[in-house]
């Protein structure tokens, strides 16, 4: 039997940024976090991708950067195994 490459999907990324109400929203159609490991890779420098040193964006640094940046931070994410929304309040202070 032969099978077919498949195409990943296209990827997209929206932006949304309301000086008014002074925030920031960031959707994506990437492949979620798991419900269960949200709230470990809230917690600062935690990461669930592999240990590769050749790859950028892995070491949690990202993620902890923008919630001690702010005062009000929260996160819905998650995929087929469900869905899940972490808040963050007074980190930046």
């Amino acid at each position: 039997m032969q099978y077919e490459k498949k195409k990943p999907e296209k990827g997209i990324i929206k932006i949304d940024i309301n000086s008014l109400s002074k925030s920031i929203k960031i959707e994506d159609n990437g492949s979620g976090i798991d419900p269960e490991m949200l709230p470990i890779l809230l917690a600062p420098f935690s990461t669930n991708k592999e240990n590769d040193e050749d790859s950028i964006g892995e070491k949690g640094v990202g993620l902890t950067f923008v919630l001690f940046s702010c005062n009000d931070f929260k996160i819905t994410s998650g995929n087929q195994k469900g869905t899940l929304v972490g808040c963050i309040k007074d980190a930046n202070n």
